[in-house]
């Protein structure tokens, strides 16, 4: 890659890991919004007979809440995502910084070349 591509080549590669850092926290708020909707109705199951609490403290409801997210198919495919956009941004972060040091090699030798230039003439 010439010395000019550098700039924009990173300034792109620091794009896409802001995109990808945004598509994770929204997926991390999502499985937020999926938990705290299980818990609620965890809080709220009520038994049908006596009408009192189905989860009477806070051990059964925790075990419960745990039951129901790893049943729930949009928790597990959330996850999925979370995973999937967890390796996205790590690629992306390994991408930037090779460029960087790529960027910062390449500047080195164009610089050795130039002082090379000077000390033959």
């Amino acid at each position: 890659m010439k010395l000019h591509e550098y700039p924009e080549q990173i300034e792109s590669a620091a794009l896409q890991l802001h995109e990808a850092s945004e598509q994770l926290q929204a997926a991390r708020e999502q499985l937020g919004h999926i938990e705290i909707q299980i818990k609620a109705d965890v809080i709220a199951a009520k038994d049908e007979g006596t009408g009192k609490a189905l989860y009477s403290n806070d051990t059964a409801r925790e075990i419960a809440t745990g039951q129901r997210l790893e049943q729930s198919a949009p928790y597990a495919e959330g996850r999925e995502r979370e995973r999937q956009l967890e390796k996205t941004k790590a690629e992306q972060t390994a991408r930037l910084e090779r460029l960087r040091r790529e960027f910062q090699l390449a500047l080195i030798d164009y610089e050795a070349e130039r002082l090379g230039r000077r000390h033959a003439a």
